[in-house]
């Protein structure tokens, strides 16, 4: 069900228009109501055409509409057209209007008392805020107008709504929480009448079950969905359901099941002339064939597809088609033609990655390619074992460069940039409002393609879509005439292997970089005059060995068992070390991790004669080697900070905290922190040894070029208050929150209480700290699993360090797990002491503290010392 914003826009009219007994007529003999309600109705035929400009111009209309009511003495009127131009406004992907749009009506609706038509505004308004990637602002908004439909009673209302937060939590992995919400709606629409509704409803619930993996429920919900599309002869949904069913039997291993749905589905489509879906289902069968090993069937399916994929102008489809052609062209033993069609097929897909303009959308699209570059990394690897004097194994690691942390790369090219600078300002605010449409353009296709649909209304959207396009493609033509380097800001390329030789890397760092593949996992050691590959188990084995690695050295019961550990790091290490590393003559390692490899400390892997590497290596972690090339670029315009430490520690927690002055408070958490509270199986009790900690650290700086905040005063509102761009260094000593399910709610907790009692916001998050402005060499995060996040394919983790990087910071001390408060104040204090007074750089100076650690009685476990990296930057002065 998606949502029907002209639905909303025709309710308002006939309110309009059946006003008509407060006229108001005005010196001039003008009946303002009547006017009014002229221009209303001329806005409404306007926004039916469904054109950029019709929408401009209803917006116009509707302006003046607005300004006519209140001058009829018609406030409820004025407020309700508000909310037209709002749907307006999103219409044109204008979402920052939108919402300040729907926020502008809101105060005026509620003050009438319009309960329906507050509940309307707030549902639209939490439509916008999901659109704009603000779940945690939509679920919220969404769950304010809930009640509000039911005291109106209004149950298509609440029906719909609960549909949309299906979907967001859906959007935010919760799939159990998407089935329970899918289902209430469920209930409420089949008491409505609205058959086609029941079975949309159907549908998303069989999507929530089969995330969930309960394959059962799933199929129940679908074959329900299919009984009503063929009762009501709704062949699209009837179709789109088939599809549905085809793949949860594939998922199954059920494959003769799974192609004879497809088949019922593709005759469907046929017959009601659905070019991509046709072509999409073609390519679903192809699949079952492939892994049916009948390389001839599945080869005839894809050509099948390849024409109409064309004829749509369904660019992914086809990039997914080439894909499939490209796999049955390696098995037939043609690695040329296979190259020639996975080449095609990536080339595609960055032209699609650079017209997905919103970050989060382009991450979760490029994820959804990974397995493109995979089976590149693994073909061109193939080659390389074949023909080791041709340079494939060069080209596969610029392949695994190019499918690396690209959406991460973007924001840290443009934190850094003046993308005005030489631009005409009117031209660069056609540009933003151009994005914005496309934007929203691009989200609408990933909801309506992704649900039954008309060829009408896949037509109006496609088309919509590639005049906004060739707009933006226009006024970028435009700006780069008159700002050359404005593709580079805004499509920075990934470095080559020859970059990262001659520009990233000095004689004395290695680089390693990891991709873990489904049949093969691949090193590539890069340094500056050589490059060597090396073929590693596949990612399952690895992912097994690394758990089993992390569960041995982390977990309570195993950790105090000295051959346990041992077994569980030796097997890790022979798995994904190079036999010869010893044999390196650098004495730092730069890690690139992939998948699993991301969270385990290399500083505790075995060499060859089973000693820590670090006992032979500095270790230092990179999201991407082009990540390190923006950094450096970033460093570059940074000033130099005049002061060196900023310190936030040991903040208040709780309403019992003994350092209340007398008053017992009692308060909740906010709902966000408990959410990720729970997500994250954290509790907030005190951490007495990060005053400690702070304290000891403190010691190193002279009084004037530090500053520190810890109890009450270690608040969210002085962190964002506070000019921390002044300073080299600035520590966190405090519980870390790492949401992986959605690394919006991660970040890290501050006070939750001031001085009076009083409950306080207390939860840096992670968009707050995209908000910082740093010019910091190092910020370190004395805390648990600031190290972790969401890991999304090819991206790498989005979490605490991506954020502090973007706000400035060049290198970030981050733990893998939740560490334990006492051996981090003795960790620390040694860090620093080795920095400040040693004088040693942040990563050899972590190197010389842990091991330190290693040779005491009371924190040698590896717990204890491997918990904390630095990412980031080694060296400042290249």
């Amino acid at each position: 069900m998606g949502r029907k914003w002209l639905g909303w826009v025709a309710a308002v009219l006939t309110i309009a228009v059946t006003v008509g007994t407060a006229r108001s007529i005005g010196v001039e003999g003008v009946d303002w109501q009547a006017e009014a309600n002229r221009v209303l109705v001329e806005g409404l035929q306007l926004y039916r055409e469904g054109t950029a400009q019709a929408y401009r111009q209803a917006i116009d209309r509707w302006q003046e509409a607005a300004e006519l009511f209140d001058r009829s003495g018609n406030p409820a009127m004025a407020a309700n057209v508000l909310t037209n131009i709002g749907a307006a406004q999103l219409q044109l992907g204008d979402l920052n209007s939108a919402l300040d749009t729907y926020q502008a009506a809101l105060p005026r609706l509620e003050a009438m008392g319009d309960t329906h038509a507050i509940a309307q505004t707030l549902t639209q308004l939490a439509e916008v805020r999901s659109l704009r990637g603000e779940y945690q602002t939509a679920l919220d908004t969404y769950h304010r107008a809930l009640p509000l439909w039911e005291q109106t009673s209004y149950q298509t209302g609440i029906a719909e709504t609960l549909n949309a937060l299906g979907t967001v939590y859906s959007d935010l992995g919760e799939a159990q929480k998407a089935a329970e919400t899918y289902a209430e709606a469920l209930a409420l629409v089949e008491t409505l009448g609205n058959r086609a509704n029941v079975a949309a409803t159907l549908n998303n619930l069989g999507g929530a079950y089969l995330d969930l993996g309960e394959f059962d429920r799933a199929i129940e919900s679908y074959n329900r969905a299919l009984e009503i599309w063929q009762s009501i002869d709704d062949r699209s949904g009837e179709a789109s359901t088939l599809n549905n069913i085809g793949y949860l039997y594939r998922q199954q291993g059920d494959l003769e099941k799974a192609s004879s749905t497809f088949a019922r589905a593709v005759e469907i489509w046929r017959d009601v002339h659905n070019l991509r879906a046709e072509a999409s289902t073609l390519n679903n069968i192809g699949d079952v064939h492939f892994l049916q090993g009948d390389r001839d069937r599945a080869l005839a399916f894809y050509q099948r597809a390849l024409p109409l994929r064309e004829s749509a102008g369904d660019r992914r489809g086809l990039a997914r088609t080439r894909y499939s052609l490209a796999r049955v062209y390696r098995q037939r033993g043609d690695l040329d033609r296979a190259q020639q069609e996975i080449e095609t097929t990536l080339e595609i897909v960055e032209t699609l990655r650079t017209n997905v303009l919103d970050e989060e959308l382009r991450a979760s699209f490029f994820a959804n390619q990974q397995d493109y570059f995979e089976f590149y990394i693994d073909l061109l690897m193939q080659r390389h074992r074949q023909d080791s004097n041709t340079g494939f194994d060069e080209l596969a690691l610029h392949a695994k460069e190019r499918a690396s942390t690209r959406s991460f790369l973007d924001l840290l090219n443009a934190a850094a940039s003046d993308l005005k600078q030489g631009i005409d300002s009117e031209l660069f605010d056609r540009y933003q409002k151009s994005r914005e449409q496309l934007h929203l353009l691009e989200r609408r296709r990933v909801e309506v393609f992704g649900r039954e649909h008309t060829d009408e209304e896949a037509q109006t959207l496609q088309a919509a879509f590639q005049d906004a396009l060739a707009d933006y493609s226009d006024i970028q033509a435009r700006i780069r005439t008159t700002s050359p380097r404005f593709a580079d800001l805004t499509q920075p390329q990934p470095v080559t292997v020859a970059d990262v030789q001659q520009q990233l890397l000095d004689d004395e760092t290695a680089m390693l970089v990891y991709a873990l593949g489904t049949e093969r996992s691949y090193v590539w050691i890069v340094t500056s005059n050589e490059l060597t590959s090396y073929d590693l188990p596949p990612r399952a084995e690895i992912e097994r060995l690394a758990n089993g690695f992390l569960e041995a050295i982390y977990v309570p019961r195993y950790r105090t068992r000295p051959q346990l550990v041992a077994t569980a790091t030796r097997d890790l290490s022979q798995a994904v070390l190079p036999k010869d590393l010893d044999r390196l003559s650098q004495k730092r390692l730069a890690i690139v991790g992939d998948g699993v490899l991301q969270y385990v400390p290399f500083a505790a892997l075995y060499l060859e004669n089973e000693t820590p590497s670090i006992d032979r290596f500095e270790i230092v972690n990179l999201p991407s080697a082009s990540t390190l090339a923006a950094l450096r670029r970033n460093h570059k315009t940074h000033r130099t900070p005049s002061k060196t430490l900023a310190v936030f520690a040991d903040p208040v927690f709780s309403p019992d905290d003994d350092r209340f002055p007398n008053a017992v408070v009692t308060s909740e958490l906010p709902p966000e922190l408990d959410r990720s509270a729970r997500q994250s199986e954290v509790r907030f009790n005190r951490l007495p040894f990060t005053r400690t900690e702070a304290e000891r650290i403190s010691r190193w700086i002279p009084d004037e070029r530090r500053f520190s905040a810890w109890g009450f005063d270690a608040s969210r509102d002085l962190v964002t208050n506070t000019r921390l761009d002044d300073y080299r260094i600035v520590h966190f000593a405090t519980h870390g929150l790492a949401n992986s399910a959605t690394p919006e709610l991660s970040g890290l907790v501050l006070s939750l209480f001031d001085l009076q009692g009083n409950p306080q916001n207390g939860f840096l998050r992670l968009y707050d700290i995209f908000n910082l402005d740093l010019y910091a060499e190092l910020v370190v995060l004395s805390a648990c699993n600031t190290g972790r996040g969401r890991q999304i394919r090819g991206e790498g983790i989005v979490g605490l360090t991506r954020g502090f990087m973007y706000a400035g910071a060049d290198r970030v001390v981050v733990s893998f797990w939740a560490v334990d408060d006492a051996g981090t104040a003795e960790l620390m204090d040694r860090f620093y002491r080795q920095m400040l007074e040693n004088r040693h750089p942040p990563i050899a100076a972590l190197r010389e503290a842990q091991l330190e650690l290693i040779n005491t009685q009371e924190w040698n476990l590896p717990y204890y010392w491997a918990a904390f990296t630095v990412q980031g930057d080694w060296n400042l002065e290249q």
